[in-house]
């Protein structure tokens, strides 16, 4: 049944499920890419920039136990109403390595008493079977949610934009995620070179067909020092940035379609402007999300009031 209440925000399940605001702790387990050193590639994602999204207390020097202090420490003087904490590996491949080492960073954020639970960023391509089999025995004890970059539908986009995997290895991994009764949430980028902005939001339907607990969009941004910066350098003509309107008005059309159940963790969203070379719409992500609210508020558009 479609919510009247704009969209199911990914944040709701979390304060349903612990009773109140749950905030991410960004974590650097100081792992890599399978893209990046050689295993299936190297350079790495032409459009990634770690640096861009990882907070300031947040060091891959440090050890997980410290970072996870510090980070609780920060979110909960900005979000003093939090009543939970989820350890967030954020940075690379978080299921990239040898298992016995990624099972000590997974047990050094579970076993943790600051933390109610963690969530794994990583890819299609990097979730073997004993490694599945793990986190979903250690879900019974504390929750394990997999964020999984699939970035976009078309194979050609994943090739040029050097990720290594196909859509459909992604949709294979997503499917193998909730085999072993582990939630998982979907990343994508909306507006790639050679791929109009749109064209993802037009794609509803191969979206609704995953069995996704989630889905996590924002636009593409051209981060300084990548390989994407300098293609947008050389051919800016190439890059076709929404206005804030026309954003709106397509991510709500594609709200419209989108299956009821699926929680959406994002719409769009916001980066300091030191790290990027694009145009910006100049508004902060907490602005950004009450202006759409409203927007579909005005527009009576809700969460799968078209699906069918």
């Amino acid at each position: 049944m479609a919510s009247p209440l704009g969209y199911r925000k990914l944040k709701n399940y979390w304060e349903a499920r612990f009773g109140g605001r749950v905030q991410k702790v960004s974590l650097h387990a100081g792992l890599t890419c399978p893209n990046r050193d050689g295993t299936i590639g190297v350079g790495g994602c032409y459009y990634c920039s770690n640096e861009a999204f990882t907070p300031g207390y947040c060091h891959s020097g440090d050890t997980i136990e410290e970072q996870i202090k510090q980070g609780v420490e920060f979110q909960s003087r900005r979000y003093p109403r939090a009543v939970g904490f989820l350890g967030y590996l954020q940075a690379y491949t978080n299921t990239h390595g040898p298992m016995d080492e990624l099972v000590r960073i997974y047990e050094s954020v579970l076993e943790n008493p600051l933390l109610i639970g963690m969530v794994i960023g990583t890819r299609p391509d990097c979730l073997p079977q004993a490694l599945l089999d793990w986190l979903s025995e250690a879900s019974k004890q504390k929750p394990v949610y997999i964020e999984l970059g699939i970035e976009s539908f078309s194979d050609e986009i994943l090739n040029r934009m050097n990720r290594g995997h196909s859509f459909t290895q992604a949709a294979k991994a997503v499917e193998r995620v909730v085999a072993c009764g582990l939630p998982v949430g979907g990343h994508f980028l909306v507006g790639f070179p050679g791929e109009p902005w749109k064209q993802f939001f037009d794609s509803v339907e191969l979206l609704n067909k995953l069995p996704l607990h989630s889905v996590k969009v924002h636009q593409l941004h051209v981060f300084r020092n990548t390989p994407l910066a300098e293609w947008y350098e050389k051919e800016p003509e190439a890059f076709l940035f929404p206005s804030r309107e026309d954003y709106f008005n397509k991510a709500a059309d594609w709200l419209a379609g989108l299956r009821p159940d699926l929680y959406v963790d994002r719409v769009f969203g916001d980066v300091p402007l030191k790290y990027v070379l694009n145009p910006s719409w100049g508004v902060r992500l907490d602005q950004l999300v009450r202006e759409f609210d409203a927007f579909l508020s005005a527009k009576n558009i809700f969460q799968g009031c078209r699906y069918e």
